[in-house]
């Protein structure tokens, strides 16, 4: 190892871009990939992949639809298969740019992606789209019980 110095290419061409990597905290073998796809068209690539061998083969864990990328992956480090995904849907032409459409949003696993994130329940609010998240968990101080931000 030589702290990302070099780097090896180990599938997923087709996703085009990545939005972000996420490594298990526990299991280095157990890698997840939000994938944008191509940037100007549809592509079937896009969402969010899997991989339980430290990259060696991938699964797609979510695939929304064909304009439907992945730009943003959050996972729980107390709790790791509890994640949080970011849906992006747009499509870009020559002549424009359509973005935010009706499949964006926030979509939750709570099994490590073994059966993909279900769907979003009106987050973010209709007319608006997620691309970025970040969670963390915070205590109060008269209790010991985390709540979750995103």
């Amino acid at each position: 190892m030589d702290a990302g110095k070099t780097w090896t290419h180990i599938g997923l061409k087709e996703t085009h871009h990545i939005g972000r990597i996420v490594v298990h905290p526990t299991d280095p073998n157990i890698v997840y990939v939000a994938a944008l796809g191509d940037l100007w068209g549809p592509n079937k690539e896009r969402g969010v992949y899997r991989s339980t061998d430290g990259g060696a083969t991938w699964t797609l864990t979510l695939a929304i639809n064909e304009d439907t990328g992945v730009s943003d992956i959050a996972i729980d480090p107390q709790s790791p298969n509890i994640f949080y995904a970011a849906a992006y849907q747009r499509r870009r032409t020559v002549f424009g740019y359509n973005g935010g459409g009706p499949h964006s949003g926030i979509y939750r696993s709570i099994d490590g992606g073994a059966h993909g994130p279900s769907s979003p329940r009106d987050f973010p609010p209709p007319g608006t789209s997620a691309a970025a998240l970040s969670t963390f968990i915070a205590r109060t101080a008269t209790s010991s019980t985390p709540w979750w931000s995103t």
